[in-house]
């Protein structure tokens, strides 16, 4: 089973599948299939992840507040890339709250990173995990200049410029054996799903493969070899591009730099808000001292700041 799997059919699911409720025999449960994901998609049924992120519900909350208190309407799709404030509070790391970037380890690779553009973000999402996390000291450096970049191959140059010459998503290993060895993309993402199966008489057929490949197109064998070789261990684990960005993107969209002023009695409330609130973040001393009233979704501080009563850290005041 997977945690966000849901399996789809146009027919009732148990014409097709044995299903089981969860062994705490709550009927009203979500039953689960009592085959495994490989089993569900032989037999045709289609298995799509949804992933449930609070962190959405974080910044349409933001917006909401910063358009009841100032009257500016937030686009947060279409901020624009480097905001200055915004990197500089991700390069001190200020990332309490922050989707993917909150963890100890990540927030010192992004100190460490001193990111200026979403783009940089989302190589970080993609390599903080098992496995790429050794290419990280490698990115940072390359991207400030402490060590040459450099490519597996001149002719690569193009496929891993955006990531100083470090192989970081699956789109990248798919459009290397495209260019290096002739694969199509779809035998290319063939041969990237055998790689992450790990069977060696399958990697022998496919390293045979993608030397010949190569060679086809005027590349030594030894090249060749040395190309797959890089490629193989970064198939298995490597994010799609498209995941990265995603995640990325809403890193980025998360700090907040926007004064809010409530009206002239200090409070705002916020109707429809009726979650129980819970006090989640920390204000600056110099707001001391606070009113918390999560009846009505604010919080109001001695100099008019507010704050959403449940996510206050997402808002930080310009003190200037």
């Amino acid at each position: 089973t997977h945690a966000a799997g849901v399996v789809i059919s146009r027919d009732p699911l148990i014409e097709h599948v044995p299903l089981q409720r969860p062994s705490k025999g709550d009927e009203d449960s979500i039953p689960t299939t009592q085959f495994a994901m490989e089993q569900v998609a032989k037999i045709g049924l289609l298995k799509m992840d949804f992933l449930g992120l609070s962190n959405l519900t974080i910044l349409q909350r933001a917006v909401e507040l910063i358009k009841a208190t100032s009257g500016e309407a937030i686009d947060i799709v279409h901020i624009a890339d480097g905001d200055e404030k915004t990197m500089e509070m991700l390069g001190k790391g200020e990332t309490f709250g922050v989707f993917q970037l909150e963890s100890a380890g990540m927030r010192r690779y992004v100190q460490d990173l001193q990111p200026t553009n979403i783009s940089d973000l989302c190589a970080m999402v993609a390599l903080y995990r098992p496995g790429p996390m050794q290419q990280i000291p490698r990115f940072i450096d390359s991207k400030h200049g402490k060590i040459a970049v450099s490519y597996p191959h001149p002719d690569l140059a193009q496929v891993l410029d955006e990531t100083y010459g470090v192989i970081v998503y699956q789109d990248q290993v798919l459009l290397i054996a495209q260019r290096f060895a002739g694969y199509s993309l779809g035998q290319a993402d063939i041969m990237r799903k055998a790689m992450g199966k790990k069977k060696a008489e399958i990697m022998v057929e496919e390293r045979g493969r993608f030397v010949a490949g190569a060679m086809a197109k005027g590349y030594s064998e030894e090249d060749a070899t040395a190309v797959f070789d890089l490629i193989e261990p970064f198939a298995g684990y490597a994010f799609n591009k498209a995941h990265s960005w995603s995640y990325g993107n809403i890193a980025y969209q998360m700090p907040g730099d926007i004064p809010l002023r409530a009206g002239g009695d200090g409070r705002l409330p916020v109707p429809g808000w009726t979650d129980e609130f819970a006090w989640t973040g920390f204000i600056p001393f110099e707001e001391l001292p606070y009113t918390l009233n999560p009846e009505e979704g604010y919080i109001a501080t001695a100099n008019n700041q507010v704050h959403p009563a449940d996510y206050p850290y997402l808002i930080t005041t310009d003190w200037d």
